[in-house]
């Protein structure tokens, strides 16, 4: 479901902090899915639209090498568009809209699952009401569903935004996507900054600060705090064997992420 296409998207770069999803249990999520079937259609079938968008616009918003699509995204998780217009930057200024576009498709991907993720409460949430003048006990399976996609999209704060972004950026360095220096040119696109390193400085100023609202995790209408989080990525890159984004879903999942699907 909307969960895994997201945790699909980020994982390979970096996770979110909260991985409650891997310990949730199977039966559990299961239950929850069957018992509002119907309802969690319908907020599938819009997120899925709302992400074919996400994607659409991560192309044409590149300037440089604007197309049509469509995005794909190599199994390490670095993304680009399947078009014979499109092509990797090669400057700094071409990098810097490469980036900003990235954290256009990261924060539209996240709004959108956050929406779902508002339409699945609201579902649970009324059924759990008429069970209560029913005197039925409500669904405990789907309580602890709920409380762990809060507590997943919670955890994208722009601290992980940071994150994420130097571990591409990394990534993009890496001899396995610049076997030859492609990408050393990077290097130079930092920017000055009293306390951090240059290219940490680049995605704080051009992408964490696109992708998340300043003191906000992408849950902003909630109460409670947001945590920072300082866990660090410790999965290797997998090979650069590319795919189409959409066709992939269940890669890097658990089996519990998995049952979103």
């Amino acid at each position: 479901m909307y969960l895994s296409k997201l945790l699909l998207l980020v994982s390979p770069i970096f996770p979110f902090d909260d991985t409650c999803i891997a310990n949730l249990n199977t039966t559990d999520v299961v239950a929850c899915n069957n018992e509002h079937d119907a309802g969690f259609v319908e907020t599938e079938e819009a997120f899925g639209r709302n992400i074919q968008s996400c994607q659409s616009d991560f192309c044409a918003f590149l300037d440089y090498a604007a197309s049509e699509g469509p995005m794909g995204m190599c199994s390490c998780g670095i993304v680009f568009c399947s078009n014979a217009a499109y092509r990797a930057p090669t400057m700094c200024d071409e990098g810097n809209e490469y980036l900003l576009s990235l954290a256009h498709l990261i924060k539209c991907t996240l709004d959108a699952a956050q929406e779902a993720f508002r339409q699945r409460k609201e579902i649970i949430s009324a059924k759990n009401d008429s069970q209560v003048k029913e005197d039925v006990d409500a669904s405990q399976s789907c309580q602890d569903l709920v409380s762990c996609e809060e507590s997943v999209l919670k955890s994208a704060t722009k601290a992980w935004a940071t994150r994420y972004c130097s571990r591409y950026i990394d990534l993009m360095l890496s001899p396995e996507i610049s076997p030859n220096g492609e990408y050393a040119w990077i290097e130079e696109c930092g920017i000055d900054h009293p306390t951090v390193a240059p290219l940490t400085a680049l995605c704080m100023d051009v992408f964490s600060s696109n992708v998340i609202d300043e003191g906000a995790g992408i849950i902003t209408y909630l109460d409670s705090g947001v945590p920072v989080g300082t866990i660090e990525a410790n999965a290797a890159p997998s090979s650069a064997t590319t795919y189409v984004f959409t066709g992939v879903a269940g890669l890097f999942l658990s089996s519990v992420a998995m049952l979103y699907i």
